[in-house]
């Protein structure tokens, strides 16, 4: 599975990540995009792709297929200052995100399944039948 590679900066690059090593997590607070890490995770069945996004609900992820690619997204609204309170120190970032992620043609779309929980959101891509692996056979020679 491979992100899908843009010019924008909203989008960043799984390929980077796995084979460049290229592992900025999040980006810094002055940055307004906020990108989050994420686990790609290939068994004989599936793809599992992990999220990290802490503090959100489910209601606030957007998944998206089309043709071929599937967006994650979160759109947040920064609260507005509470003028009754004196901050210190006031470093909560709300940000919103967009990754998006170019899928195989061994994923079986229509199954596609999606769990939040304790911060990860987690994307379940079964594959397709005809990709799942195949038991040892043994040919008779007549």
């Amino acid at each position: 599975m491979h992100l899908l590679k843009t010019q924008r900066p909203i989008f960043s690059s799984i390929f980077d990540d796995l084979v460049l090593n290229n592992r900025s997590g999040y980006t810094s607070h002055s940055n307004p995009v906020d990108t989050p890490s994420v686990n790609v995770i290939e068994s004989d069945i599936d793809y599992r792709l992990q999220l990290v996004a802490p503090g959100k609900n489910k209601e606030d992820f957007t998944i998206e297929l089309d043709e071929g690619v599937m967006s994650i997204a979160t759109e947040n609204e920064t609260p507005e200052n509470n003028k009754e309170e004196n901050y210190t120190l006031r470093e909560f970032v709300f940000s919103n995100f967009k990754r998006a992620f170019k899928l195989p043609d061994t994923v079986a779309i229509d199954k596609i399944k999606a769990e939040y929980k304790s911060g990860i959101l987690t994307v379940t891509l079964p594959k397709v039948k005809e990709s799942l692996p195949q038991p040892k056979k043994l040919i008779a020679i007549k």
